[in-house]
């Protein structure tokens, strides 16, 4: 469970960003949670597209593709999540870049940047996010894959079994683990 959270911090350490989080979830709003967060504002900037159901990481749970923010106080970013935009100025943030953490054609959760200048990630940072994104998915389902194979001794596991009998395969399985071993439900 370190390597996701590692992968995490890395991103703080290495990009131009302010603050991250990682959130769990789908497009239902009641089936959302916080993985991790950098702090207290990365988590309050997570929770406030929860509560307020706006922002980019509620779009890229509906659409399992990248939402950039690149300015909150203006154009149409401001436009786009205007509640948002109104709540995330106010914790002093500018930009927010949300990526999915796909398992397929489905966001599992997502990635979410943010930084307290407005402006476009540079091309190297816009790369190590989406490498990041990519990286911190393979980790949390490697984690459920462990977990998978200790249910039944044979790497399928019984969720596993029962998620092949109603056609939904492996992914589905493991998002919806993944969402109840390994998170905390926002406060």
């Amino acid at each position: 469970m370190d390597a996701p959270a590692a992968l995490c911090r890395a991103c703080v350490d290495l990009m131009d960003i302010t603050g991250a989080s990682v959130s769990l979830g789908r497009e239902d709003p009641d089936v959302r949670m916080l993985w991790w967060s950098s702090g207290p504002v990365a988590a309050r900037l997570a929770e406030a597209q929860y509560t307020l159901g706006d922002g980019p990481c509620r779009t890229v749970l509906t659409d399992a593709a990248p939402a950039f923010a690149e300015d909150l106080a203006n154009g149409s970013d401001a436009a786009r999540w205007p509640v948002f935009a109104e709540q995330a100025l106010e914790l002093g943030v500018r930009a927010v870049f949300s990526l999915p953490l796909r398992d397929s054609a489905f966001a599992i959760g997502t990635l979410d940047l943010y930084r307290d200048i407005p402006g476009p990630l540079s091309d190297r940072d816009r790369s190590f996010a989406f490498s990041a994104a990519g990286a911190i998915t393979t980790a949390l389902l490697a984690i459920d894959a462990q977990d998978l194979g200790r249910d039944s001794g044979n790497g399928t596991g019984a969720a596993g079994d029962v998620a092949a009998e109603h056609g939904r395969g492996r992914g589905w399985s493991g998002r919806n683990r993944i969402m109840r071993q390994f998170t905390r439900p926002l406060e």
